[in-house]
């Protein structure tokens, strides 16, 4: 990491960078050029770490070749169908034609119901021509291609899922608590209860759990346990589609995986930050996804505060004390990107976070059981428990979302108050540092 007092680890800082740098290059090359130039004069100054800096010059280079250009209009889109719900798909973009074949690498979604009543299977290669507006192309043509992938293993699960679930509204929860991707939303919603199906840390890290669990009985050599475990969730990010916020909980674990198998000791920020980097210069275009930043954002949240109340352990009530730290830790830091975009917000959602997240975790479970097993006996106990807490939450959800009438004075407000509940973290880490 950058030498220097209270430093942020490094590649937490390129990232932060490299972030910054894409959205402002959006607006003007050389705005995003010269911020960029300052940012690391200041760190000649602050840190004087020439080798560092150097090195972080080096990493930033692929910033000048990104194209942060978003096409929109009449396109040709090639790309690979990564989820589907139905007649719902979700393919990430390799190629896009708009007058000339260009390179475009997007999360884009169509729906296919009037071309075929054939389904297009996960992990096709697929042709899609139409209108491409905000990530939605309405298509007027579609083509899938002969061939499959290693992403026909998400059909396969869904198959499964399918002959033990056999109610529809409860299949569209189970499914989700495993693979993302909720349909029915507004219940959730209005309970500030919807990002627990954003496939993210919690999903990636109990099925990890379980994997590591279950292997710790059949093998006994800890780097072949973990190596075996990073390949399993890798196969879990393509259960998900690699959306944002799974590719990110994912390759935090891998990561974590792969240094522990090296007896290398990393901080967790700044595996975090390695993997947000990679993510943008291989999909320079999340940086504008408001899945992908509020999941950084909770995700830093989330390490912080575990991290400030490390000192505490010995104190009473510390596990209910943490569980709160984090879940208010969380709401803050996607408040900001909700009160940008959505310019509306659930007070409701760190109250009854913790309460349904068990509930989640047990259906996850019962999911991961009947995927690779589908007993119907499985999914009626996983059909009963998903459609009580869904009438649950519609029940006790009876404060509407609060709507913010001037989003860029509600945006600085939530900033402000995100700020100084880091400040109150920074203080409680140095009053009960180890």
């Amino acid at each position: 990491m950058v030498k220097g007092r209270g430093a942020p680890p490094f590649f937490f800082q390129l990232f932060l960078i490299f972030a910054v740098s894409l959205l402002l290059k959006s607006i003007n090359f050389w705005v995003s050029l010269t911020v960029c130039t300052l940012l690391l004069v200041f760190l000649v100054l602050t840190f004087r770490n020439m080798r560092m800096v150097i090195f972080l010059m080096i990493l930033l280079i692929p910033f000048i070749y990104a194209d942060m250009s978003r096409i929109e209009g009449d396109v040709g889109v090639l790309g690979r169908v990564v989820d589907r719900r139905n007649g719902s798909y979700t393919l990430i973009s390799s190629y896009i034609y708009n007058g000339t074949w260009k390179k475009y690498r997007d999360y884009i979604k169509f729906d296919y119901y009037k071309f075929s009543t054939e389904t297009i299977s996960c992990g096709k290669n697929v042709y899609v021509a139409g209108q491409l507006k905000e990530g939605y192309i309405k298509a007027s043509y579609a083509a899938p291609s002969f061939g499959s992938s290693f992403f026909r293993i998400k059909e396969k699960a869904l198959e499964n899922l399918s002959l033990a679930v056999k109610d529809k509204e409860a299949f569209d929860i189970i499914s989700a608590s495993f693979m993302g991707s909720l349909k029915d939303k507004e219940v959730f919603k209005s309970s500030g209860t919807l990002h627990l199906f954003a496939v993210s840390g919690m999903q990636v890290y109990l099925f990890s759990a379980t994997v590591f669990f279950v292997l710790r009985y059949l093998i006994r050599k800890r780097s072949l346990r973990l190596l075996i475990n990073m390949g399993m969730v890798w196969v879990y990010m393509v259960l998900t589609g690699f959306s944002p916020s799974s590719m990110r909980a994912g390759l935090l674990i891998i990561g974590v995986c792969f240094f522990k198998i090296l007896d290398i000791g990393v901080s967790s920020f700044n595996v975090l930050g390695l993997i947000g980097y990679l993510s943008l210069v291989f999909m320079p275009l999340n940086v504008y996804n408001a899945g992908f930043q509020m999941s950084y954002s909770s995700a830093f949240m989330i390490l912080f505060s575990v991290r400030a109340t490390a000192g505490l352990k010995k104190k009473k009530l510390f596990p209910l004390f943490r569980t709160v730290v984090i879940s208010v830790g969380a709401f803050l830091g996607v408040l900001p990107f909700c009160i940008a975009y959505f310019g509306s917000f659930s007070i409701l959602g760190p109250l009854l976070t913790p309460l349904v997240e068990p509930v989640l975790d047990i259906l996850m479970i019962l999911c991961m059981l009947m995927v690779l097993v589908p007993l119907e006996p499985l999914g009626v106990a996983a059909s009963f428990l998903a459609i009580t807490c869904k009438a649950f939450l519609r029940t006790v959800s009876f404060i509407p979302l609060v709507t913010v009438e001037n989003r860029l004075y509600g945006l600085l407000l939530s900033c402000i108050i995100l700020w100084a509940y880091i400040f109150i973290l920074v203080r409680i880490e140095k009053r009960y540092r180890r």
